[in-house]
């Protein structure tokens, strides 16, 4: 009878010591939570690398009068505009450089952290990265167009926008009017490095100016 009580006692000392070892010892190559992994946020990476990237800018060989349809009319403009362009640009989306009721640059552009640069032959800088391109200082003026080559004149561009990316408020009713009266709308100019390359100046609503085009 002792015989058998101590087999017993042995059996279900055992039988503690296993389910010891299987609740507080992992097996190899079962996975040790250590609070976080590279998976617990989701987005992170994706939204680190599309900064992360050069982007083409160019300035539309096509003037638009204001009424084109605000933000989403011009960058329409922009990638119809793109599909006729050079290497540089062609197969890529942009986004126009205009703000109005809905869109700023400052809010609706990925702020890249490459440099931005234009599809001339020699891919020319124009800024390091967002914040350079907003700083009111560019490397080189936008006045090349999708087919790369370069604005003879000095051209203008309908933006609505400041050089730091906000709206200035005055877009010919949020680019949808064509009017000689009071009404205006900011442009940039295309051929300065200062902050005048976005807000020079106000113009009447009755006049055709270029696009900036951003590559998205």
């Amino acid at each position: 009878m002792d015989g058998v009580r101590r087999i017993v006692a042995v059996l279900l000392a055992c039988t503690a010591c296993a389910t010891f070892s299987a609740a507080g010892t992992p097996d190899d190559g079962a996975q040790v939570d250590g609070g976080s992994d590279a998976g617990s946020n989701p987005g992170s990476d994706s939204a680190s690398d599309e900064a992360a990237r050069e982007r083409v800018v160019f300035l539309t060989q096509t003037q638009v009068n204001p009424n084109f349809g605000g933000f989403d009319g011009a960058t329409e403009r922009c990638n119809t505009a793109a599909k006729n362009g050079n290497g540089f640009v062609r197969g890529k989306a942009f986004v126009a450089w205009v703000s109005d009721a809905t869109h700023v640059p400052q809010n609706s552009f990925v702020h890249g952290t490459k440099r931005y640069y234009l599809p001339d032959d020699a891919g020319t800088t124009v800024a390091n990265d967002w914040t350079e391109l907003t700083s009111g200082t560019l490397r080189a003026p936008i006045n090349v167009f999708e087919d790369g080559s370069r604005a003879a004149a000095t051209p203008d561009a309908w933006t609505g926008t400041t050089a730091n990316g906000t709206a200035t408020t005055i877009d010919c009713s949020h680019w949808t009017v064509v009017d000689a009266g009071a009404v205006k709308g900011t442009r940039g100019a295309a051929t300065s490095i200062t902050q005048a390359w976005s807000n020079e100046d106000a113009d009447n609503c009755d006049t055709n100016h270029h696009l900036y085009c951003f590559e998205k």
